[in-house]
């Protein structure tokens, strides 16, 4: 039997409950739903957290229920502390200073937190 497409006529299988295990990026959570809603976490007000905004709260310290208002008092919190300036030009903490910038960077420019910047703004 000579057949354009062979293999599509056998039975294919379902993925194993343990399949999605967090081996690939799945952005938009397509593979999350079909594999049982794995819910990435939410925080107060309904703001969905992926997995970089979890990663720079835990960077200043934050759970996910921090505010912009909290983000933004904890980062000039380290900063001050972190900075060389305040530290009399000791700059063994450069690097944990350089974390704590960019996670604030990432929080800043994150779709979870720009709406309450914006409406804190007005």
């Amino acid at each position: 039997m000579q057949n354009a497409v062979p293999g599509w006529e056998r039975r294919t299988q379902a993925f194993a409950s343990n399949a999605y295990a967090g081996g690939f990026d799945d952005p938009i959570g397509v593979m999350k739903a079909r594999m049982g809603g794995f819910a990435p976490p939410k925080a107060r007000g309904g703001r969905v957290l992926d997995k970089a905004d979890t990663e720079a709260l835990r960077t200043l310290g934050l759970d996910e229920n921090a505010s912009f208002t909290d983000i933004r008092a904890r980062y000039k919190e380290k900063v001050r502390v972190l900075h060389p300036d305040a530290n009399g030009g000791d700059r063994t903490h450069e690097a944990e200073l350089r974390r704590v910038i960019d996670a604030y960077t990432h929080l800043k420019e994150s779709p979870g937190f720009g709406a309450e910047r914006k409406s804190r703004k007005s």
